[in-house]
């Protein structure tokens, strides 16, 4: 995933749970590791897909194997830290925030979700 407003790119792996933060610097014209280079999920959770909000500092990760969505939080460094999990059904991202966040577990059910004011919690709708 390509970050919204500069050259970082986070790549989710089910496999290993966990993020891998990289960019691309355009004077090497490398793709080089970010430091910290990777951020750790719950075991077993398998990260499979992400949606930055529109505001820059939050993200939400969606992890198919435990059903689970993970907000990630830009601290005052730059460096992104787990915030808070919920489970809102088996889950898909289907469209970016700020519409409402469609969450599918490969078609078998659907749980529609928004943020609310200037609060990262997602409210079930």
């Amino acid at each position: 995933w390509f970050g919204p407003a500069d050259n970082n790119i986070i790549a989710v792996d089910l496999g290993t749970d966990e993020l891998w933060f990289s960019y691309l610097d355009t004077v090497l014209q490398k793709l080089l590791p970010s430091d910290p280079q990777t951020l750790s999920m719950d075991p077993g959770a398998g990260p499979r897909h992400l949606v930055f909000h529109p505001n820059g500092k939050w993200i939400y990760v969606v992890n198919e194997l435990d059903c689970t969505v993970v907000l990630l939080q830009k601290s005052e460094n730059g460096k992104y830290e787990k915030g808070f999990s919920f489970h809102p059904c088996p889950v898909v991202i289907l469209n970016p925030i700020p519409v409402p966040i469609y969450i599918s577990p490969r078609m078998e059910s659907l749980c529609m979700c928004q943020t609310e004011g200037t609060t990262a919690l997602l409210f079930l709708m």
